[in-house]
C-alpha cells in the first residue's frame, strides 16, 4: 500500500507545523507517507516483510469507492438505451447477483442483531459519514466517501488521511439532517490518520482510551458506513498484531468483514471506548476461500496531541 508524494495546500497558502513525541503533524500540508516496511510480529517470530507492497492481501478499503462526475450533455436516446440495457441485465442477473453478494452483505444481519446493544446505542450518534469533494479539472468532480468519529462537542473528527487528502471541500454528516461543510483538516505523518475540524456545538462524542492496549482475543465493535449503508455495527475479535520494521509502532487485525466506506471507522472496546481506527483490509486464503479482515491503528500508538480538545 503506497501513498504518492504530495501536498495539502491550505486556503491561506500557509504551512503551520508542529512536532509531537510520536510523529509530526502538518496542517493542510504533508510531504506524503509510504507504508512499505510493515512485517508480521508474533511472540515467537519476528520475520519482517522487507517491502510492504509484497505483503499479498493488503488493500486500501476505499481504493475504488468514489463517484466520478463529468459534466457533459447526454442525449435522451443514449440515456434511454442505457436504462434499457441495465434493466435487462439486472432482470437476467438478479438470482446470480443475490448468490454472489449474499456473503458480502452479512454485515446487515449482524447490525440487526446489535441494534439494541448498549455500546452500539451510545456510540452510534458520534459516528459520522465523511464526504470529500475533489476537483480534478474545470468540469470534473470526484466524490470520495468514508467514516469518521467525533471526539469534541465543538466538532473534531478523526478519520483516515486517504479519505480526505487533496480535498477541495469536506462534508461531515451526523445523520438526522445535521451536516457540516469544512476545508479545515490536518494529517498525521507516518500514519493514515486525519483530523477534520468543524464548527458545531453540543455534538455527540466518543471517548478515547489511550492507556489500555488492545490485546489478542479482545472483543471489539466497529461502527461505519460500508457500501453506502450508514452507521452499521459489527463485532469481532482481535486476532493478530503486525509491527513496523525498526519501530515500536504496530497495527492490529480483527475478525470483522470490512468493506468500502469503512475507512476511518472507530474500533470500540467493551467499555465503549475507541481503541483503534480502521484503515485497511487484509485478505487471507483458507482452503481456496478468500477471507477479508480489517486492520486498525491503535489509538495508543498515536500522539496525545491529536486527541486534545
Amino acid at each position: 500500500m503506497k501513498y504518492d508524494e504530495g501536498k495539502h495546500n491550505s486556503a491561506e497558502g500557509k504551512n503551520n507545523e508542529y512536532t509531537t513525541s510520536k510523529g509530526q503533524m502538518t496542517r493542510h500540508e504533508e510531504e506524503g507517507i509510504e507504508f512499505n516496511e510493515f512485517g508480521e510480529y508474533t511472540e515467537f517470530d519476528q520475520d519482517y516483510v522487507d517491502d510492504f507492497d509484497d505483503f499479498d492481501g493488503i488493500d486500501d478499503i476505499d481504493e475504488e469507492y468514489y463517484e466520478f462526475y463529468e459534466r457533459k450533455k447526454f442525449t435522451f436516446i443514449k440515456r434511454s438505451l442505457a436504462i434499457i440495457l441495465i434493466t435487462s441485465f439486472l432482470l437476467l442477473s438478479i438470482p446470480s447477483l443475490f448468490y454472489l453478494l449474499s456473503d458480502k452483505y452479512d454485515f446487515l444481519d449482524q447490525n440487526r442483531n446489535l441494534i439494541k446493544d448498549d455500546i452500539v446505542k451510545q456510540s452510534r450518534p458520534a459516528v459520522v459519514s465523511v464526504e470529500t469533494r475533489l476537483k480534478t479539472g474545470a468540469a470534473d468532480v470526484i466524490l470520495k466517501y468514508g467514516t469518521g468519529f467525533n471526539i469534541s462537542p465543538e466538532g473534531k473528527i478523526i478519520t483516515n488521511k486517504h479519505v480526505v487528502e487533496d480535498a477541495e471541500l469536506i462534508t461531515v454528516h451526523f445523520g438526522g439532517g445535521k451536516s457540516y461543510l469544512t476545508r479545515d483538516f490536518e494529517v498525521m505523518s507516518g500514519a493514515d490518520i486525519a483530523i477534520v475540524d468543524i464548527d458545531g456545538e453540543n455534538l455527540p462524542v466518543l471517548d478515547i482510551n489511550r492507556d489500555t492496549h488492545v490485546s489478542v482475543g479482545d472483543m471489539v465493535t466497529v461502527i461505519g458506513n460500508p457500501l453506502g449503508y450508514k452507521k452499521i455495527a459489527q463485532r469481532g475479535e482481535v486476532v493478530k498484531f503486525y509491527q513496523m520494521k525498526d519501530s515500536a509502532t504496530s497495527i492490529f487485525e480483527f475478525d470483522i468483514n470490512i468493506n468500502q466506506g469503512n475507512s476511518g471507522s472507530p474500533v470500540i472496546n467493551d467499555q465503549g471506548e475507541v481503541v483503534g481506527v480502521v484503515f485497511a483490509t487484509l485478505t487471507h486464503e483458507n482452503e481456496g476461500i478468500e477471507v477479508k479482515r480489517g486492520l486498525a491503528i491503535p489509538v495508543s500508538e498515536l500522539p496525545s496531541s491529536i486527541f486534545e480538545i
